[in-house]
């Protein structure tokens, strides 16, 4: 029988998805030496330029399933695995990537395919699945935590030209910090260049 969770939320018990949504508790990232997560080096899913997204996907492939070792997702369905992102936003947890997910490991997105026939999802075995999806998973996270602050100082004539100008350019990380039992916000300033 179904536990009550998963009769008031029966998309749990899918196909695929019970995995999904253990990511939001079970997923390693790097800690602070308080033991507070850190998003340093993740992209954020929900602002990056579909460019970026395409980068992520381009050219990933497997190991795992010895039978399609060369197959490796092409140009054209990383640009569309990245399309699927950002027609899917927002994503406000880890577990949202459900919602395209199953595109990654389409087995037509690959060159060649992933299988011996176009299907979806690919007829591969799971841990070949599981490397497709981990090698790209541990790169997106649904916040942003580190900023580049770019400041432009200017001084003026009389007249209102531009007689001087400096630029300082800093990468600041919200970084979260423990407080007795308390967990607080802090910025953390990591590199700074002045031109």
């Amino acid at each position: 029988t179904n536990s009550g969770s998963e009769r008031r939320a029966p998309i749990w018990n899918a196909s695929g998805l019970r995995s999904t949504h253990l990511l939001d508790l079970f997923s390693i990232n790097p800690t602070n030496s308080d033991g507070v997560g850190t998003k340093l080096g993740k992209i954020n899913i929900n602002t990056a330029h579909p460019d970026v997204l395409s980068a992520l996907f381009y050219n990933v492939g497997q190991a795992a399933d010895p039978g399609f070792t060369n197959s490796k997702i092409t140009t054209n369905a990383a640009s569309s695995i990245a399309a699927a992102i950002i027609s899917n936003r927002p994503y406000w947890r880890l577990s949202d990537i459900s919602k395209f997910g199953s595109n990654i490991v389409n087995s037509t997105n690959f060159s060649p395919l992933l299988g011996a026939y176009s299907n979806f999802p690919a007829p591969i075995m799971d841990p070949g699945r599981e490397q497709v999806l981990s090698s790209v998973l541990d790169l997106f996270d649904t916040q942003t935590r580190t900023f580049r602050v770019v400041v432009i100082g200017q001084s003026l004539t009389k007249t209102q030209k531009v007689a001087g100008e400096a630029v300082l350019q800093s990468v600041i990380e919200v970084r979260t910090k423990k407080y007795g039992s308390s967990y607080r916000p802090e910025l953390v300033e990591t590199r700074t260049y002045l031109q």
